[in-house]
């Protein structure tokens, strides 16, 4: 499925200078005496230009006919802390420090599974990607650079560093496809609808695409791989912890299962299959969450600095597992009782019966 915007916020959206692997440095300013010296005549401005600026009543602006929206809202933001999202006191404060190569215990890996369930859960209530899932250090390196394949979809890039991969991240990286794709399924959905931006849902993806080069049955086997691998470890990771990462691993299978539902629109009983079965999940991972150990230092909100967004930087949104795990229970529930309207195939049987 392709990513496509529609509206001002998406073109805005496109704008990001992200997306290549490592773009080319730009090319030095050239000097006056080579300019002059190719025939280029060049003319010093800069006391026109002072005196020209001090007409200027204060707050007046002066607007060229290709200076964009999106130009303009930058330039009034830049080098302001407040407003300007790239805006740091030093270099060095840009990046994130975090290593996503570094190994992880099993009590982490839940625990960070289940705070990216709380922010999957914010964004499905209305809150932009840019304070939810991108605030991920693990979700900013699956999606940046923009991998063109599933092999490319890693929290690490080096062949050689990826060989010797730690398990747990493999189960948490096979987590993170599922969920990246599934919300890519539920944005193009929401997209092809009729909504009021930031008012009902934020669709805007800030040029980041949600894994759409990605076949969802490549997925779905990684998914399947890690839960095989869950398995074999569980001896090592005990009952209780293989069973709770199995569980999730699973959640994410039946996931993508459901937003495919509309395969089966000829099917309602096919079509609520994966809704049902997420359904009956859910109270063993209610009762495993206090298994997890939070990873605060994994999701930061440094990583809005790198989207494409005229938006200030804002907090993480934060919501507690319980909201969260309410509104995935409804999601389930609400999803399985809505395919009974494939059941009504035309007015009459909306009447109630006599």
């Amino acid at each position: 499925m392709a990513d496509f915007g529609i509206g001002a916020p998406d073109e805005i959206a496109r704008l990001s200078l992200g997306q290549d692997d490592y773009p080319p440095p730009p090319p030095p300013a050239p000097r006056l005496a080579d300019a002059q010296a190719k025939g280029i005549i060049a003319v010093d401005i800069t006391d026109k230009f002072a005196q020209a600026v001090k007409t200027l009543a204060p707050g007046e602006l002066v607007k060229d006919g290709f200076f964009t929206l999106f130009e303009s809202v930058a330039a009034l933001e830049i080098m302001d802390p407040k407003m300007d999202s790239g805006c740091v006191e030093s270099e060095a404060d840009l990046e994130e420090l975090y290593d996503v190569s570094r190994p992880l215990l099993p009590e982490e890996v839940l625990g960070i599974i289940d705070q990216l369930l709380c922010h999957e859960m914010a964004w499905h209530m209305g809150y932009p990607l840019s304070q939810t899932l991108f605030t991920s250090v693990y979700v900013e390196s699956l999606l940046m650079p923009t991998p063109k394949n599933l092999r490319q979809a890693d929290f690490i890039r080096n062949e050689q560093d990826r060989s010797s991969q730690e398990p747990m991240l493999a189960i948490l990286r096979a987590y993170c496809l599922g969920m990246l794709k599934a919300c890519g399924y539920v944005n193009e959905r929401i997209r092809s609808e009729h909504f009021y931006e930031e008012e009902d849902f934020v669709t805007n993806t800030y040029n980041r695409s949600l894994l759409a080069n990605i076949p969802t049955e490549s997925i779905r086997e990684t998914i399947i791989g890690a839960q095989k691998l869950v398995s074999s470890l569980s001896s090592q990771l005990g009952d209780d912890m293989a069973k709770a990462l199995d569980r999730r691993l699973q959640l994410r299978y039946y996931f993508l299962n459901a937003t495919e539902c509309l395969d089966h629109i000829n099917e309602p009983e096919l079509a609520r299959k994966p809704w049902k079965e997420a359904v009956a999940l859910l109270p063993d991972i209610k009762t495993s969450h206090d298994l997890g150990k939070a990873v605060d230092e994994a999701f930061s909100a440094k990583l809005q600095r790198k989207l494409a967004s005229t938006m200030p930087p804002r907090p993480i949104v934060q919501i507690g597992f319980e909201d969260a795990f309410g509104n995935l229970s409804r999601l389930f529930k609400d999803g399985a009782e809505l395919v009974d309207v494939l059941n009504y195939t035309n007015s009459q049987c909306l009447q109630a019966s006599g």
